[in-house]
């Protein structure tokens, strides 16, 4: 199954890659204040020369998973995001790896920014998940939509008052 999310930012693209989306002081309040993670940890974050980022997180999202679902997965799951920034193409890169089931679930995702003027920028997200499973798979992938639907709604809503608090009125 394959969908794209797209939301409003009161930033430019050059500054949401540049001081916002890698950035530990927007990271920890957005997974454990706004969409309410358990935990989020930062394994692993490099710069290459280019301007070129990979980055590894753990986290474990609270669950709220129809029956079918939690009988696979449990009542708890933590994931491994494993991501690169590609800094020509402005693209960011990433994979979701599972607790459980990870020869099972494929999360892939692509995000991107699309100028809309000076001061704002669209994140632009597809999402291409597969869940192999007999019985459940189609199920399953509808949940993850429904979940990611709803985290990057709270990430939106989140990261524009960040924005406001932090900086005030937008900068080109």
């Amino acid at each position: 199954m394959q969908f794209t999310l797209r939301d409003r930012y009161a930033c430019n693209a050059d500054r949401f890659w540049r001081e916002v989306f890698f950035e530990e002081a927007y990271n920890t309040p957005l997974y454990r204040d706004a969409l309410r993670f358990e935990a989020f940890d930062l394994l692993s974050l490099t710069l290459d020369d280019a301007g070129n980022r990979q980055r590894r997180v753990r986290v474990k999202p609270r669950l709220d998973a129809p029956a079918a679902v939690r009988k696979v997965i449990g009542d708890s799951l933590t994931y491994i995001e494993e991501g690169r920034f590609d800094a020509a193409a402005q693209r960011w890169h990433a994979r979701t790896l599972p607790s459980v089931r990870a020869d099972k679930i494929s999360i892939v995702t692509e995000m991107w920014m699309e100028p809309v003027n000076d001061h704002e920028a669209d994140r632009v997200a597809r999402f291409d998940v597969n869940v192999s499973m007999f019985g459940v798979g189609r199920l399953f992938e509808k949940f993850v939509e429904k979940t990611l639907r709803d985290s990057y709604d709270r990430s939106a809503e989140f990261t524009n008052r960040w924005l406001a608090t932090r900086w005030g009125a937008p900068e080109g």
